[in-house]
């Protein structure tokens, strides 16, 4: 039986491991009733994700607001998630962003699974991820929908800007 639950310590350490994808900085720790909403269409022409750095908005059972910044050679590879992966005991089986499309597959460790399916166009993209693994014996579902908007093409001058910011 799936239970869904409010992220517990196994669930935040799971969810924190995936890094850029689902950070947890906003984490209330309550539980949401629904999904959250599904990814707008997709573009009508795929085009190539611009690099630089994104504003991401996260909804759902975890909700968040947070930057990450795409590489010119992680989108020339085709990567959603990056070489950094998804964190320690991870292990991605499948990792494309091309053709206006992202999928990323994941396994790790407490028979956790995480799944991302979306879309990208040049500035944006909207995923939805569900992560389900094993807590205590009960299975627990983290689901997630992620909006990002592009802001700039510096990613490392735009976070120097924002952390000289919250120094002062």
């Amino acid at each position: 039986m799936t239970t869904l639950l409010k992220p517990s310590a196994p669930a935040i350490s799971a969810l924190l491991a995936i890094a850029g994808i689902m950070s947890l900085c906003g984490c209330d720790g309550q539980e949401r009733a629904s999904a959250p909403a599904p990814a707008a269409q997709p573009p009508t022409q795929a085009v190539a994700l611009a690099p630089g750095l994104y504003r991401t908005i996260q909804t759902g059972d975890v909700e968040d607001e947070n930057s990450r910044c795409f590489t010119a050679a992680q989108i020339a590879k085709g990567s959603f998630v990056g070489s950094d992966g998804i964190g320690e005991g991870w292990r991605v089986t499948v990792d494309r962003m091309s053709g206006g499309k992202i999928t990323v597959e994941g396994h790790g460790p407490a028979d956790g699974r995480m799944t991302i399916a979306g879309h990208h166009d040049a500035k944006r993209y909207a995923v939805d991820s569900v992560l389900v693994f094993t807590a205590a014996g009960e299975t627990q579902r983290v689901a997630v929908a992620q909006r990002g908007t592009f802001v700039s093409p510096d990613c490392a001058a735009v976070e120097e800007a924002a952390e000289g910011a919250n120094m002062e």
